[in-house]
C-alpha cells in the first residue's frame, strides 16, 4: 500500500522532471539549435570537415574526376551558360596531358591570350634599371558598389571560384619575375570591374593598398587556409579589415593596379594551405564552381 507520504515524494519528482525537461532540451546535443544571427552577421567560422586545401595540390586527373562527376557536372554547365570563359592552360601543362590521356573538359585554347602571357612574363623576366622607391597609396581606399552583394553558392560547396562568372587564365605558376623570383599565383584576367567574390566563409585582413599587388586583401577560412588576392581596381562595401564574409559575397573588382599597370585587368590570386608556403592554384580554381 502506497503512503500518503510516498505519492508526496512521487509527485514532487514528477514535478521536478516536467521543470527540467525543457531545460535540458536546450542543452542536450544534437537537440539544441544555434540562433539564427544572420541579419545582424554574428556567426563564426568552425571547420566542421577535413580541410579541402591541401599542401600537394591535386593532380590534373583528380581536377577531371571531379569536373565529371554528376554531383558537380550540372552546377559547371549552369555557370558555363551564364557566361562565356576561355581557360587555357600552359604549354608545358598541355604536352603533359596529351601523353597522359588527360584532358580536362570545358578548356579551349586561346592563342592570342597565350601570346599576351607570354609577352608579358618576358617583360617582368627583365629586372628594372634602378630599384624603384615604395609607391605609396595613389589616394583613399577606392570603393564601388556592387549589382549583386552577395551570390548563392551550391550547397554543399566549400570554395568557389574567385571572379564572377570566370575568368581567362594559364597554368602560369613559377613564371620568371624581376629579381629572380618566380609567380607564386594564378592571374585571372577579366574585364576591369568584374565582380571578384569570396571563396570561402572567411576574415578578410591586410585589406588596403601594396606598391606590388596594388589595392589588394587577404583571406582566411574556417580551415585557417590563406588567399592572397591582388590588383584591384576597388573594393566593395563588405571589404572591412577583419570583416567575416560568406562565401560569395562580392569584396572587390578586378584591375591592374600596383606593379600591373602595364598588363591587361586581372586579378592575382594564392592560395597559401594552413597560412603557409603557396601552391599552385591552377588544380583549384579548375575545379571549383563558377557563380
Amino acid at each position: 500500500m502506497v503512503s500518503s507520504a510516498q505519492i508526496l515524494d512521487r509527485g514532487r519528482l514528477l514535478i521536478g522532471v516536467l521543470l527540467a525537461a525543457p531545460l535540458g532540451a536546450l542543452l542536450v546535443p544534437g537537440v539544441s539549435r544555434p540562433i539564427d544571427r544572420a541579419a545582424g552577421g554574428q556567426w563564426s567560422l568552425v571547420a566542421v570537415a577535413p580541410n579541402p586545401i591541401a599542401t600537394v595540390p591535386p593532380t590534373p586527373g583528380d581536377v577531371l574526376a571531379r569536373l565529371t562527376d554528376p554531383a558537380i557536372t550540372a552546377v559547371a554547365a549552369k555557370a558555363r551558360t551564364k557566361r562565356a570563359t576561355t581557360e587555357v592552360g600552359s604549354d608545358t601543362a598541355d604536352a603533359a596531358e596529351s601523353a597522359t590521356g588527360t584532358q580536362i573538359p570545358g578548356l579551349a585554347p586561346d592563342a592570342a591570350l597565350a601570346a599576351r602571357l607570354r609577352a608579358a612574363q618576358a617583360r617582368n623576366a627583365t629586372p628594372p634599371p634602378a630599384p624603384a622607391p615604395a609607391a605609396a597609396a595613389p589616394g583613399p581606399m577606392p570603393v564601388g558598389t556592387p549589382t549583386i552583394a552577395s551570390y548563392a553558392v551550391p550547397p554543399g560547396v566549400t570554395h568557389v571560384f574567385p571572379v564572377e562568372g570566370g575568368a581567362a587564365f594559364t597554368d602560369d605558376w613559377g613564371g620568371a619575375r624581376p629579381g629572380g623570383k618566380t609567380h607564386q599565383g594564378i592571374d585571372l584576367f577579366a574585364a576591369t570591374g568584374t565582380p571578384i567574390i569570396a571563396v570561402s566563409d572567411a576574415v578578410l585582413f591586410k585589406v588596403g593598398w601594396n606598391a606590388v599587388g596594388g589595392w589588394r586583401m587577404w583571406l582566411r577560412d574556417r580551415w585557417g587556409n590563406e588567399f592572397y588576392l591582388a590588383h584591384l581596381s576597388a573594393y566593395s562595401p563588405a571589404a572591412r579589415e577583419g570583416a567575416t564574409v560568406r562565401a560569395g559575397t562580392v569584396i572587390g573588382f578586378v584591375g591592374n593596379t600596383g606593379d600591373a599597370k602595364s598588363t591587361p585587368p586581372h586579378l592575382h590570386f594564392e592560395i597559401h594551405p594552413s597560412g603557409g608556403s603557396a601552391v599552385p592554384p591552377f588544380p583549384y580554381v579548375s575545379a571549383w564552381p563558377r557563380i
